[in-house]
């Protein structure tokens, strides 16, 4: 009598999923999430889905499905993550959510002198100093140190000065501090 032999091969694998998320993505390598065959699957492995978010995207070399967009919503808690943001320059108040661009300015200066850039941080160890840099059409970039926070760490505040070029600058705060 004559025997029967039964193959059995599982399916091609997916490709997984994986999320980027920072204010600046720049890749110098590649980001594959394709599925990999196995066996003889006839409808073959599902690529897996890569989104990238970001305020600045860089080249992406990436193999599989591929969003990009700004990011959206982490659904984590914010009550002690650490913040710093720039809240007047020149006695001008900053705008509350602002847009970084050159079309809609966040705040609107005149004037030829130092400016006081008002900063105010949480959850940030006092004593940090700032970092203030500012990208100008007119002029130089600078960087810029604030004076030490003081305050809490729930609420501290610092000060830098800045002598701003005519026409249109932007600029970001940041803070490097060890927990």
């Amino acid at each position: 009598m004559p025997r029967s032999a039964r193959l059995r091969v599982s399916g091609g694998g997916s490709g997984g999923a994986v999320r980027l998320v920072a204010p600046t993505v720049s890749l110098s390598g590649l980001l594959d999430v394709r599925g990999q065959p196995r066996g003889f699957c006839a409808a073959g492995p599902a690529n897996g889905v890569l989104r990238i978010e970001g305020f600045q995207i860089g080249a992406i070399n990436a193999q599989g499905t591929l969003y990009t967009g700004t990011p959206f919503g982490l659904f984590l808690s914010t009550a002690s993550l650490p913040a710093v943001r720039v809240v007047s320059v020149g006695g001008n108040p900053v705008a509350t959510s602002p847009t970084g661009t050159f079309i809609v300015p966040d705040v609107t200066v005149n004037s030829n002198g130092p400016l006081a850039v008002a900063i105010q941080a949480a959850n940030v160890p006092v004593g940090t100093v700032v970092t203030l840099v500012t990208f100008s059409e007119n002029g130089p970039d600078q960087t810029i140190q604030s004076t030490p926070l003081a305050g809490t760490l729930a609420s501290s505040t610092a000060t830098a000065s800045v002598t701003l070029p005519s026409g249109f600058s932007k600029g970001f705060v940041k803070a490097t501090f060890t927990q």
